[in-house]
């Protein structure tokens, strides 16, 4: 995130990241950043930066017995601007839902 494209600030530094098909969140110490690759090529990349203060709830979803993926939901007070909602589906054995909860009820 540093290298490829400066988005990162020079304090900033990843706390979490989690990546589905060609979409990517991440956690940092000052906000959630939502990669959001679109189009059939995915060369068309939405960034969304959101700082913590303007989530005021979120929620995870552990995956079920027929359901292959978890999910995290954040739920943002930008409304108007962007998505008032970002979904993230987490690959079921690789993400530790509780922990992105904890990490989340320290950061909002």
């Amino acid at each position: 995130l540093r290298n490829a494209l400066p988005l990162l600030l020079g304090d900033e530094s990843v706390l979490m990241a989690f990546k589905s098909g060609r979409d990517m969140t991440v956690l940092t110490n000052r906000r959630l950043l939502r990669v959001d690759r679109r189009g059939m090529t995915g060369k068309s990349v939405e960034y969304l930066s959101v700082p913590y203060r303007a989530i005021p709830a979120f929620g995870v979803q552990s995956a079920g017995s027929l359901s292959s993926d978890s999910q995290m939901r954040v739920y943002t007070t930008m409304g108007i601007l962007t998505k008032a909602m970002l979904g993230q589906d987490l690959q079921k054995d690789k993400a530790d839902i509780h922990a992105i909860q904890r990490k989340l009820m320290e950061l909002c």
